[in-house]
């Protein structure tokens, strides 16, 4: 971020002579430079927020704004039909799906961060519905379709992606990135985990808590469908 320096230039009359400032100095000024009968005061530079991705969640007076850097190209899912879930927000909702064969289907949803996710954590949570438990992976990354060893964040029946904005869990946005969340029925070594055409999957999309309490929200259980 560019650092734009304001200055703000006083002058103050003083007796013929006088080397010292025996008023106030005006509201963010630095010491004054006294040059015979004038003062010269300079406003303090404001404190500008880091670089992108950091930004912060309002832009200080005097600064430039903070953009996060744009989306990084995606790659290509190859052969993979893709379910496309659209955005989604950590509201508390679940979502039913139908999703095909690991090695033939990916759902993929995405997010936005916003500033007011700063200091809180929240998951994403995929379980069968309607169908056998089964082995699903998830992916994270702000490249859709980027599912690789350094991208996968769990791989089991149950497994949740663990997010924060600006802090430590394994999927740690920055304000303003889109992240993009891919799901299979893959096991963690590639091999397809649905034995039907098409298995049932609940997305319970978990609400924020802080970053220092427990997550409580626990999704609503459903019945299976009837054969």
């Amino acid at each position: 971020m560019k650092r734009i320096v304001v200055a703000l230039l006083l002058t103050l009359a003083l007796p013929a002579g006088a080397q010292t400032l025996t008023s106030p100095l005006p509201p963010g000024c630095t010491a004054p430079i006294i040059s015979g009968t004038t003062v010269t005061c300079a406003a303090a530079p404001p404190v500008c927020a880091p670089t992108p991705p950091a930004c912060p969640a309002t832009t200080p007076p005097g600064c430039a704004p903070c953009t996060p850097p744009p989306d990084p190209p995606p790659v290509s899912c190859g052969t993979l039909q893709q379910l496309d879930l659209g955005q989604f927000y950590f509201d508390g909702s679940t979502k039913a799906i139908q999703l095909g064969k690991g090695d033939k289907e990916v759902a993929i949803m995405w997010y936005v961060a916003t500033a007011a996710d700063i200091g809180k954590v929240t998951h994403l949570n995929v379980a069968e519905h309607g169908s056998g438990a089964h082995y699903k992976t998830i992916w994270a990354s702000r490249v859709k379709c980027e599912m690789t060893s350094g991208t996968m964040v769990s791989s089991n029946s149950s497994p949740s992606a663990f997010v924060s904005v600006d802090g430590t869990q394994p999927v740690n946005m920055q304000v303003g990135e889109k992240w993009f969340f891919m799901i299979r029925n893959l096991s963690n070594t590639g091999k397809n985990t649905c034995s039907e055409s098409k298995c049932g999957e609940i997305i319970s999309k978990y609400l924020w808590a802080p970053a220092a309490g427990p997550q409580s929200y626990k999704a609503p259980k459903f019945k299976k469908p009837k054969k």
